[in-house]
C-alpha cells in the first residue's frame, strides 16, 4: 500500500466522523467512471446553469479545444514534478509507458490514451 493509501486508510475512521464533510471513496471514484463524474460536479459545483452555458459556447469554444489541450500538457511536461505523473499507467491503458522523463511528449501512447 503506498503512503499515501495508508494515510487515507488510517484517517477514514475520523474523516467520517466530521461534521460537513462528504465523505469520496477513491478507490470508486478512480475506477468507476460515473462515481467519478458524480464527484466532480458536486466538487466543483457544475448545476444545470453551467451546462447551459457550455452547450452554448460550443461554437466558439469547439474549434479551440485542441490547442487549449496541447497548452496544458505543455505546461504539465515542463516541469519534472507534473510530467513523472505520466509515468503511472492510467486506469485501462494498456499500451507501452514511457520509461525515461524526456520520452514523454504528446505523441507516447498513454498522452494519446488520455
Amino acid at each position: 500500500m503506498v503512503p499515501y493509501q495508508l494515510t487515507l486508510t488510517l484517517l477514514q475512521p475520523l474523516i467520517h466522523q466530521m461534521p460537513g464533510m462528504q465523505h469520496v471513496d477513491a478507490h470508486v471514484i478512480n475506477t468507476d467512471l460515473q462515481a467519478r463524474v458524480d464527484y466532480l460536479v458536486k466538487f466543483i459545483e457544475f448545476g444545470p446553469e453551467d451546462a447551459d452555458a457550455l452547450h452554448g459556447a460550443t461554437p466558439i469554444v469547439k474549434p479551440l479545444v485542441g490547442a487549449a489541450v496541447d497548452a496544458v500538457y505543455e505546461k504539465l511536461f515542463s516541469f519534472d514534478i507534473t510530467r513523472v505523473t505520466f509515468m503511472t499507467r492510467n486506469t485501462g491503458f494498456t499500451g507501452k509507458l514511457s520509461e525515461k522523463l524526456e520520452e514523454i511528449n504528446h505523441d507516447s501512447e498513454q498522452i494519446k490514451f488520455r
